[in-house]
């Protein structure tokens, strides 16, 4: 497991807004959400250009009542609705670290990125993202999950 800084290019997605009661509930919701977006993507003519990821909208160690926004980049804005929304993510600095396997650790992964950063002198400047590869909601062992965080620098310890 390594932590580390990179930089998240811009990219149109298209988001689905959820809501899940407890932490332990996310993962049997996270398919069906990336489904309708793959489909109402494709059905407007756009290309899914990158993995399906989660906008999480409150700190990562609160897990009841979560709310996040369901994304998958696109390569054009499609139309949108009340619940789908497609903008514009801008380019930005984040503190990234790869998990893998199921969800089971994820917390405690957080909290590994979360003392690198804060031992780093990085600042949080927005809400935390998880990028999800080869997750199959009946068998997470070959999953990886990138959790990234907006950060700026404030001068890295040497």
């Amino acid at each position: 497991m390594r932590s580390s800084g990179k930089t998240v290019r811009n990219m149109y997605c298209q988001l689905y807004v959820s809501v899940y009661l407890t932490n332990d509930q996310v993962p049997q919701y996270l398919d069906p959400a990336f489904v309708k977006l793959s489909n109402y993507v494709r059905k407007h003519g756009a290309r899914i250009t990158g993995h399906p990821f989660a906008i999480w909208l409150q700190p990562a160690n609160v897990l009841v009542n979560e709310t996040a926004e369901i994304a998958v980049p696109i390569d054009r804005p499609v139309p949108t609705t009340d619940l789908l929304k497609v903008y514009d993510l801008p380019e930005t600095e984040v503190a990234a670290l790869i998990h893998l396997g199921p969800f089971k650790n994820l917390k405690r992964q957080h909290a590994v990125l979360l003392n690198w950063i804060e031992f780093n002198r990085y600042t949080i400047i927005g809400p935390y993202r998880e990028l999800y590869f080869n997750h199959k909601r009946r068998d997470m062992s070959g999953a990886a999950t990138e959790i990234q965080y907006p950060v700026a620098s404030a001068g890295m310890r040497q």
